[in-house]
């Protein structure tokens, strides 16, 4: 995959080159190996490359073609649509958790995470046209993508959100309603789902007593952590 996306050895950025190395392809395909401990390794990797040449940034559109490839199980494609999340929304949660202090004039850096949410958001929508192969894991994760570019995405996946089983009343329903609200841009919606669900997401609620706290930040915040909680431990890579 990784000769099919950079061509060579050396088209690839210097950063990921080691992905066409004879050694690394042996060792990945060592006997006892397995796909899960490959992909999670590949997750720590690029959450540790240095920021200053690129980082994870460099990585995502391979982390995306890998979520897009039907070589994969759908557990593990769900892992990393589920990576794809937390790249997109750490800046709306460091966003979130700083507004008092961005609004008594304190600097936050943000261009590392406004960079990371970028190159994700670029995969989603063409990650969102696999909706109809995936499972509801899958589904829910790509719901919660989609809502950092409603503008490309809402068309598709507003009309879609009751394939999603979500029992009234339940966690994933009240997450649900957040999700259409922001697909939607509806202000009014939102406000209202962000209360229901802040009636059990106590680090919500603390952020919504605060004025400066932006809505949709917050919202997409509290809905990439619905997420996670929703889905199973093994389809959470480190």
């Amino acid at each position: 995959m990784a000769k099919r996306m950079y061509g060579s050895h050396g088209g690839a950025p210097q950063l990921l080159q080691f992905l066409m190395d004879d050694a690394f392809l042996e060792e990945i395909e060592e006997p006892g190996g397995s796909t899960r401990e490959f992909l999670a390794d590949l997750v720590q990797m690029a959450h540790h490359m240095p920021t200053r040449d690129g980082g994870a940034v460099l990585i995502i559109p391979y982390l995306a073609e890998l979520a897009r490839s039907q070589a994969l199980s759908s557990g593990a494609r769900t892992s990393l649509l589920h990576v794809l999340l937390g790249f997109a929304s750490q800046l709306d949660a460091v966003t979130a958790r700083s507004a008092d202090w961005s609004a008594m004039g304190g600097r936050v850096e943000l261009r590392h995470f406004t960079r990371l949410r970028d190159a994700a958001v670029a995969q989603v929508p063409s990650l969102i046209l696999l909706w109809d192969r995936e499972s509801d894991a899958a589904r829910f994760v790509l719901v919660s993508l989609a809502t950092f570019c409603p503008a490309q995405t809402a068309s598709l996946v507003r009309p879609r959100l009751t394939d999603i089983p979500a029992p009234r009343g339940s966690d994933r329903g009240d997450a649900l309603a957040l999700a259409a609200a922001l697909l939607g841009e509806d202000t009014d919606a939102l406000d209202m789902a962000l209360h229901q669900t802040a009636a059990w997401d106590s680090s919500l609620a603390e952020q919504l007593e605060n004025p400066h706290t932006p809505r949709p930040q917050a919202a997409r915040a509290a809905l990439a952590a619905c997420v996670t909680r929703a889905l199973p431990d093994a389809m959470q890579l480190p």
